[in-house]
């Protein structure tokens, strides 16, 4: 079954985000894409595009996914010209990355792709 492209808004910093968990759809939508990757993070339209594999058993590897949310929320930043303070809380990254996985788990959720608890 192919899997859609979600949309999530981001009302604070106006703009949005792309999930999909389909390897074809998104390699049709990038320029860029290898089927080595297990996730990926590019922009996209007004926003960031992630890509992130679901696995046979139906689990998110949560160490991909975070690595992907990352680029994907410094991708979105920089088309913002929000800056990132290596020396600073920089409590915008965190609270972005934070609220934005949690928008990813619910997109596979919603597609019921995710098994277990």
């Amino acid at each position: 079954m192919k899997s859609i492209i979600h949309k999530i808004d981001c009302p604070i910093y106006s703009g949005t985000f792309y999930v999909c968990f389909d390897r074809e759809t998104v390699k049709k939508k990038v320029t860029e894409f290898s089927d080595n990757w297990s996730g990926m993070a590019c922009e996209y339209k007004d926003g960031a595009l992630i890509y992130l594999e679901i696995h046979d058993e139906g689990s998110l590897c949560l160490r991909t996914l975070t690595h992907e949310v990352f680029h994907a929320v410094d991708v979105f930043f920089s088309k913002k010209g929000v800056e990132h303070n290596a020396g600073g809380s920089n409590e915008h990254w965190a609270y972005m990355i934070d609220w934005l996985s949690g928008k990813v788990f619910n997109c596979a959720a919603n597609e019921n792709k995710l098994k277990g608890k």
